[in-house]
């Protein structure tokens, strides 16, 4: 592409291999212009936002970009070589979508815990937790990117899965206020100090793997 006669600059280095995003934006009312020659990998290509970055030497909001591309061909990869994880992905989204009422309780009524819990483990899988979680470094818009790169169906079902995380998130963030209410804490401190516990476990755990 040229603007003016003369070509764009559409080339990232930065100390990587050049890559081309999808384009840029140029003039005063940045106007979208598409990059014919983009960089292409597992069906991703850089944001164009990251060719602004690169020339701004805002690095740290340029790396974010180019990281997050390649994170995502890399994940995209590591499902579409490892045989059963895209369908073990599939499987678990199923499972968190289902309406499980009365799905764990016995006859009197009773929940059945140890019977949920079974459930779960049969159908957790680290790798796909680690995906579908912010562990992985994918998030909002990356993350909707990502999950709806392979194929209708899957689709469907990572944005059926996506709303009912949403709810259940909502639901538990207004009892855990009404919580923090009666307890006379700041609303999402409960939240933090979990997050904070969880964080302090993950690095022992990883000291015990090493």
């Amino acid at each position: 592409p040229t603007k003016g006669g003369k070509p764009l600059q559409l080339q990232i280095s930065e100390g990587l291999p050049n890559v081309s995003p999808k384009g840029i934006y140029a003039g005063e009312k940045g106007k979208f212009i598409k990059n014919p020659n983009a960089f292409v990998l597992e069906g991703f290509s850089v944001n164009p936002e990251a060719s602004w970055y690169a020339k701004s030497k805002a690095t740290e909001d340029f790396g974010k970009y180019i990281s997050t591309f390649f994170d995502k061909a890399y994940f995209k990869n590591k499902i579409r070589t490892t045989p059963g994880m895209e369908k073990k992905i599939s499987n678990y989204m199923d499972f968190i979508s289902q309406n499980k009422a009365g799905m764990f309780l016995d006859d009197q009524g009773r929940f059945m815990k140890a019977t949920a819990t079974d459930a779960y483990k049969k159908i957790a899988d680290r790798d796909v937790i680690y995906l579908l979680s912010q562990d992985s470094g994918l998030v909002s818009n990356a993350k909707y990117d990502f999950f709806t790169s392979f194929n209708p169906e899957f689709t469907k079902k990572y944005k059926f899965y996506q709303q009912k995380v949403l709810r259940n998130n909502q639901v538990y963030d207004k009892y855990m206020g009404i919580i923090e209410d009666a307890l006379g804490k700041d609303r999402g401190s409960i939240k933090r100090q979990m997050r904070a516990e969880t964080q302090a476990l993950q690095k022992i755990f990883l000291s015990l793997d090493q």
